[in-house]
């Protein structure tokens, strides 16, 4: 088993959202990661990695025990990353969040059609920001938003708050903005979980090689973007990591990409890369 750039463990499949852009709503959910398997996997990737986001479709902020989870991945000196939409930012302690390498929060989330927050979201974002220079913590903020939505008049309100807290005048020239030390206005291409008409087997992709991820149930997959977990290569409930990797299946994709080419129907139909170049 070679090392990782990042390993992403979803500690909750529940996000308590519908975005339209996301499967998550027509997904069964799992709950929050049984906390043995995670412990299970944190000793088993230690010295594989340094990274991990504690995500993979759910929000690790919907899981209530949040602080333990934190802890057990601080205690063991990884690089902690969180993506969340910021609904339950509220729920959980500031200083502790703050121990965190980053935090990613998806204003996309806020601004999609089928959004429901309460109306103070933006106030506790900027709050948070604020306890963050306070403290003077070194973790990195990243606000990010899908390109197609800055017109929207939602997002319009969103960069006048924005530019009063920080003090700035916001441009959209490059793909980040800077609000203030370590904090970041990204804005992204708009991807969609669906499966395209066409089918690319010629393919590279950093799946297994560079990242791989934890379903909340235990289940492995690939990467990050196979939130339904259609490329199951096993469970830790039943294996262990160093099993699954060196299956018949793990190694096929690995060797395939290797060569140039996705052997995985659904990295077949992935346009996540594209979005990326």
């Amino acid at each position: 088993m070679g090392k990782f750039q990042k390993v992403y463990i979803e500690i909750s499949d529940v996000c308590g959202c519908e975005c339209s852009f996301c499967p998550s709503p027509n997904i069964a959910k799992f709950g929050a990661m049984d906390l043995e398997v995670y412990k299970s996997i944190l000793s088993q990737i230690k010295g594989k990695t340094k990274a991990i986001c504690l995500h993979l479709l759910g929000d690790p902020l919907a899981n209530v025990n949040l602080d333990l989870y934190l802890n057990l991945a601080l205690d063991s000196n990884f690089n902690i990353d969180l993506v969340t939409t910021g609904k339950y930012l509220k729920n959980h302690d500031f200083a502790m969040l703050c121990k965190a390498h980053q935090i990613s929060f998806s204003l996309s989330a806020f601004l999609d059609k089928n959004a429901k927050f309460k109306d103070d979201y933006i106030d506790n974002l900027l709050e948070f920001c604020k306890f963050k220079n306070a403290i003077n913590s070194e973790i990195f903020i990243n606000f990010r938003v899908q390109k197609h939505m800055l017109n929207l008049d939602k997002f319009h309100l969103i960069k006048d708050k924005f530019e009063q807290f920080f003090g700035v005048k916001i441009d959209y020239q490059n793909n980040r903005f800077r609000l203030g030390y370590k904090i970041f206005l990204t804005f992204k291409e708009y991807f969609e979980w669906r499966e395209p008409n066409s089918q690319n087997i010629q393919k590279y992709c950093h799946g297994l090689s560079s990242q791989i991820g934890f379903k909340s149930s235990g289940v492995v997959v690939p990467c990050c973007i196979d939130a339904r977990a259609d490329i199951n290569l096993g469970s830790l409930k039943e294996q262990n990591l160093a099993a699954i990797i060196n299956s018949s299946k793990s190694k096929a994709i690995i060797d395939g990409f290797r060569q140039g080419k996705a052997v995985e129907e659904l990295c077949q139909k992935c346009e996540y890369k594209a979005v990326l170049d």
